[in-house]
């Protein structure tokens, strides 16, 4: 899933970097760009059957190369309960 990252407070242009794995707590960002654990990120993605993009605070929670491919893991701080619900939905085995 593509998404945008940038630090949060930050007017930069976020980042485009690949969400390899979604649950309704968190993600895992698939990048060669590491940002560092802590850092404070808002988020935006989309998900199949849902025409807004879902906006995200969270936080890095971790930072590995262990899976072959380097990336972040992102813990989820704030989420609308509508964003929240398009991920249950989306992230639950059919």
């Amino acid at each position: 899933v593509p998404a945008h990252v940038r630090p949060q407070g930050s007017t930069d242009d976020p980042w485009p970097l690949d969400i390899a794995e979604l649950s309704e707590t968190g993600a895992f960002l698939a990048s060669d760009l590491l940002l560092p654990a802590g850092l404070k990120v808002d988020l935006a993605f989309m998900v199949p059957g849902r025409a807004d993009p879902i906006l995200a605070r969270g936080h890095i929670v971790r930072v590995t190369e262990d899976r072959g491919q380097p990336g972040m893991g992102l813990a989820f701080d704030t989420l609308s309960p509508g964003a929240l619900n398009a991920l249950r939905a989306f992230a639950t085995p059919r």
